[in-house]
């Protein structure tokens, strides 16, 4: 049987010249492998203007930028950085899967330069025109550009989208999978809770864990509902219950994979503070491999203020001394501090207890 030939790369590179429509383009260049649309000279895209060309010259670039290399990889992100600029949105709507392919471009080239904040601003420029400055619109460049927010520990950047509620999510328009809904609204919690802003963590998470799925659920469901736990008992001081539309299955799941979590929540849950740090210096492993510490800390640090508040509560003026005693894992000095902070955070009067 006598194989497809086919397209060579100067027809296709004189068929985008020759203003082909989109749809004629990318029919063609879809033939190609992204290691052979690497391989075109470097000179094709001197060729082609990003702006006249803008679909051909994205898949020519974003072959190149993929598999960019630490000696090139900066003159790349020039280019790609310049062409967010410049395209055309009608165009590159065109092909969908090349500007999702922006987004592993951009995060491929930031790991190879090693410079974490440099894809931010491309990031934005290149939704915000995609999108025409619709910020209630989801791509499939939101969940990268979240994620390399992260990587660059820049939790305040990403705050301009996410503190927009979603309203427009067009999966076939943006190429969108389901795990891309996910991953957005799990790096979203992330960052709010770098932020310290729970309450909206929360309502990220749960977006994530009640998501509708089928039968397998998924690994991001399950890591969310973990860091839903630990949220849950610093921001509310309990394990709160999950959305009614959350589907049994998933429920059922995530319960069964966080087992050390929901062992931590019932310590919390009876102010076992004695039991609390047994469980999360027995499973430290644990907690550092799915990057929970410090919420686990944070945890125990609200299970203190829960026991303080308890003992000031029964005894109106016991001392500094005696209350460190009756809690049993911190020394004077840390509770007094404690207090202050609690003080100034205006939790419960305590100035009985500072006397």
């Amino acid at each position: 049987m006598q194989q497809e030939q086919r397209p060579r790369i100067d027809e296709i590179v004189a068929l985008i010249v020759a203003g082909g429509n989109e749809t004629q383009v990318v029919s063609t260049l879809d033939q190609l492998a992204i290691e052979q649309l690497a391989q075109v000279p470097r000179e094709t895209l001197n060729v082609l203007n990003p702006t006249i060309h803008s679909i051909g010259y994205l898949y020519f670039l974003n072959a190149k930028c993929l598999y960019a290399t630490k000696e090139n990889a900066s003159e790349y992100f020039t280019l790609l950085n310049s062409f967010v600029q410049l395209f055309d949105p009608a165009q590159i709507a065109s092909s969908p899967k090349q500007f999702k392919f922006i987004g592993f471009s951009l995060l491929h080239l930031a790991e190879v330069t090693e410079e974490p904040l440099l894809p931010l601003q491309s990031f934005v420029m290149a939704i915000d025109r995609y999108t025409q400055g619709s910020r209630v619109t989801l791509t499939s460049l939101h969940a990268p550009f979240v994620k390399a927010c992260i990587k660059a520990k820049n939790y305040t950047y990403p705050l301009q989208f996410l503190d927009c509620d979603i309203q427009i999510i067009e999966k076939s328009k943006h190429d969108l999978k389901p795990r891309d809904v996910l991953e957005y609204y799990y790096y979203g919690a992330i960052v709010y809770i770098a932020n310290k802003n729970f309450d909206r963590a929360l309502e990220f998470l749960t977006v994530v864990i009640s998501a509708p799925t089928q039968r397998v659920v998924s690994a991001i469901q399950i890591a969310a509902y973990r860091k839903f736990i630990l949220v849950s008992l610093i921001y509310e001081g309990r394990l709160g219950a999950l959305p009614k539309c959350t589907a049994n299955h998933v429920e059922k799941t995530c319960k069964t994979q966080a087992g050390v979590y929901q062992n931590l929540a019932e310590a919390f849950g009876n102010t076992d503070i004695q039991g609390f740090r047994d469980i999360a210096t027995k499973s430290s492993n644990v907690f550092e491999s799915e990057r929970n510490t410090g919420l686990v800390k944070q945890c125990f640090q609200s299970l203190l203020r829960k026991k303080i508040k308890q003992l000031a509560n029964v005894y109106i003026t016991v001392g500094l001394n005696d209350m460190t005693k009756r809690i049993g894992v911190i020394t004077s000095e840390e509770l007094e501090k404690m207090l202050v902070e609690m003080v100034k955070k205006v939790d419960f009067f305590l100035c009985d207890l500072l006397m």
